[in-house]
């Protein structure tokens, strides 16, 4: 980019898009898509794309920019985010239909032109209606060139770094770090003063990468940046043979999503580089001491962390494992007067995938929102609590009463005077019904306005009644809770071991094809299936990551199913020799892993090696006899299906295994010699020396046959 072309484009933009132009803006000059003959001009492609040398925003879902055009037009539904018609997708908090969306859209837009123009840039960080690095990039277009207060660096977390490297302060916001860089100087920054005194530099020993040029291209939407910018797959399997730390590396993969690797992390050769100093920070941070000081004791803490606050679940596939332990079934509840009724329970990927979908959702509405639907949960808690602590009776719309039985976390469960039945419904569909505050007529009306249902179920006339009751605000409210913050986008993980021992078909079901990257809710081509049993609407977000292990011993790759293959990617994981020692108690434990894998290799395949975490604690002859009495030879077994001359093989003949001194004539008389008399039969020795594990590796070594025998 030469000296005077950052200057021309901005210009430019202002000239195109000046504040009389963007104040007459239609929906059409605001959002496009590239169609045949025709060139895009709209201003949300000079914003993004024309201008990405000064700054990118790439990436990241469309729904940064409040509404946009749609390329696939086909139906999809509504969510409690977003909108979508044939043409168009908005973010529902925007408004209910695309001209109230662009709208709402354009007045934010002029505010934050109008805001720039006037260097108020703390108002500027008020604005939460759009995506974050979308409405400091407009405000960056409409400084005066001459007079620049917002630098041209929108990552989140680089200006984060920027601040903390340069003594600007801790948790500064956008506006304030974009102030003290840039604000407090008696003479302004041109356009080209800022590029070469602050940004240039500031963006080589913060921000640059081996990949990127002299302009950062940025792929991050609003508070997602995190997320946004890894190139962490969504779905990944380890695979490899048994002992090469599939299950070891599956912990330090989901660290890596956590975001706890050093800065210069770029996954080469798939190798996760854990920044041991932010895990130790953050053990601090959340008051976890630690007896031993080594690294992976912390990583292990942090990851159970994570665990038992929800974020991470980790489970083991085998064959009887089945879609309702995965996802949902029907299990049998005995009240207290021995009656029998079925509830849906939820299987661990459901339970993850809505922790997952909440939080994407939260992510993406405002404060005011977050706000709003706090203190909505918090009445309808205080509100069912005091029916439940007073016993209340409630009339129905036509004969008996009923009053609430039970609440927890998930629902609210009724007893009826007319039914036996067990009557419940989703807590948060009560919270649904107070949101949209409206009075009532009837519950055919509340069924079809909420729900969208035009024949009515039969729990929506109990809902109605409590809705009414709820109204009347005759019930003891808790105290008003703090303010609540905006809410960060989390990524949640699943680790399922040994994936391939499942039947993948009969656990996932129809939600193979939600997981595929392009299908996750928040993309373009996002996809919700109806489940068997709940009836409920599901689909998986974009911060759900899958990890999987697979041990190519118990069942090759090549025989994995297809479908499941075409949705992950795959990270082989094969034996390191260079990790073990060299001179164990005079074993050269490199040479051994190496030798007998190159045998086994021959004999059967490369995925029936054997991995270095066999030998990776061995330290004694007593450890090394150990792990060949108790894990070797017992896989050898195994792998050779008790074919003793070839397990011998691959030992190269040390001893381990000797020919056991059993001749046909002195077991059988004549009368059996049809039998295979030329049958070989072996025997495990137990009196094993340093001797026997060189040989291994070293045909030369010299055993004493005598002291090996059992």
């Amino acid at each position: 980019m030469t000296d005077e072309e950052p200057r021309e484009l901005f210009k430019e933009l202002q000239k195109h898009w000046d504040l009389e132009k963007v104040k007459n803006m239609t929906l059409e000059q605001y959002t496009g898509i590239k169609e045949e003959g025709n060139d895009r001009d709209d201003f949300t492609y000079w914003i993004e794309s024309k201008l990405d040398k000064l700054g990118s925003i790439w990436g990241g879902s469309a729904f940064k920019f409040g509404i946009y055009k749609r390329k696939n037009q086909e139906e999809k539904e509504d969510n409690n985010t977003y909108s979508y018609n044939a043409t168009y997708g908005w973010l529902k908090k925007l408004g209910e239909n695309p001209k109230d969306a662009f709208e709402k859209t354009k007045a934010i837009i002029l505010k934050i032109i109008e805001l720039s123009q006037k260097n108020e840039l703390d108002e500027i960080d008020k604005i939460k209606d759009l995506g974050e690095a979308y409405k400091w990039k407009i405000a960056f277009h409409y400084q005066n060139v001459n007079d620049i207060r917002i630098m041209c660096i929108f990552k989140e977390d680089v200006l984060q770094k920027i601040a903390k490297g340069e003594n600007l302060g801790e948790n500064l916001s956008t506006a304030q770090i974009h102030q003290k860089l840039l604000g407090d100087k008696t003479k302004p920054y041109t356009l080209e003063k800022m590029l070469n005194e602050k940004y240039i530099p500031l963006w080589e020993k913060y921000g640059k990468n081996d990949k990127e040029q002299d302009i950062q291209k940025l792929n991050e939407d609003s508070n997602q940046n995190n997320l946004r910018d890894s190139k962490i797959p969504l779905n990944q399997i380890l695979y490899g043979p048994p002992g090469t730390g599939k299950t070891y590396h599956a912990i330090d993969k989901a660290l890596e999503i956590l975001g706890f690797t050093k800065d210069n992390n770029i996954n080469k050769n798939n190798k996760v580089s854990l920044d041991y100093d932010k895990i130790k920070k953050e053990l601090e941070k959340l008051n976890i001491k630690l007896d031993k000081d080594n690294e992976r004791v912390y990583a292990k803490t942090l990851f159970e962390y994570f665990k038992d606050k929800g974020q991470i679940a980790f489970i083991t596939f085998h064959q009887s494992f089945s879609y309702e332990e995965f996802v949902e079934g029907i299990k049998p509840i005995v009240d207290d007067s021995q009656n029998m009724t079925y509830e849906v329970k939820n299987g661990i990927f459901k339970e993850l995938c809505k922790k997952a979908l909440k939080n994407y959702e939260d992510s993406n509405k405002s404060q005011e929102t977050i706000q709003k639907e706090s203190n909505i949960s918090n009445a309808v808690s205080d509100f069912f609590n005091n029916l439940i602590s007073k016993e209340t009776l409630l009339a129905k719309t036509q004969r008996g009463s009923f009053s609430i039985k039970e609440i927890n976390n998930e629902r609210i469960y009724i007893q009826s005077e007319d039914t036996t039945q067990n009557l419940k419904f989703p807590i948060t569909d009560f919270e649904k019904i107070v949101l949209a505050d409206k009075n009532f007529k009837s519950s055919r009306e509340l069924a079809f306005e909420v729900f969208g249902e035009k024949n009515q179920s039969q729990i929506r006339t109990y809902q109605y009644q409590l809705y009414n009751e709820f109204k009347k605000g005759n019930f003891q409210k808790s105290q008003p809770q703090e303010k609540e913050a905006e809410i960060e986008l989390k990524p949640y993980i699943l680790i399922i071991d040994e994936i391939n021992r499942g039947n993948i078909s009969k656990i996932l079901g129809e939600l193979i094809t939600l997981i595929e990257t392009s299908k996750r809710i928040g993309n373009n081509e996002e996809l919700k299936v109806t489940l068997p049993y709940s009836q409920e609407s599901f689909g998986v977000s974009n911060n759900l990551y899958i990890i999987g292990t697979m041990n190519t011993a118990d069942r090759s790759i090549a025989l994995l199913d297809t479908a499941l293959r075409r949705r992950f990617e795959f990270i082989e994981m094969m034996p390191k020799s260079s990790v073990l020692s060299t001179d164990c108690v005079g074993v050269n434990l490199q040479q051994l892993l190496e030798s007998i894998n190159n045998r086994i290799e021959f004999l059967l395949d490369r995925e029936h090696t054997i991995g270095h975490a066999y030998f990776i604690n061995a330290k004694t002859l007593e450890d090394l006899k150990t792990i060949f009495a108790k894990k070797i030879i017992p896989l050898f077994q195994e792998y050779f299906y008790e074919d003793y001359a070839k397990i011998n093989a691959v030992l190269n003949d040390n001893e381990m295994i000797k020919v056991k001194d059993s001749k046909f004539d002195k077991l059988f008389n004549t009368k059996f010699n049809e039998f295979d008399n030329e049958k070989v039969i072996y025997e495990i020795t137990n009196k094993w020396k340093v001797e026997n594990f060189q040989k291994i590796y070293d045909s030369s070594v010299k055993l004493d046959t005598q002291n090996n025998e059992n």
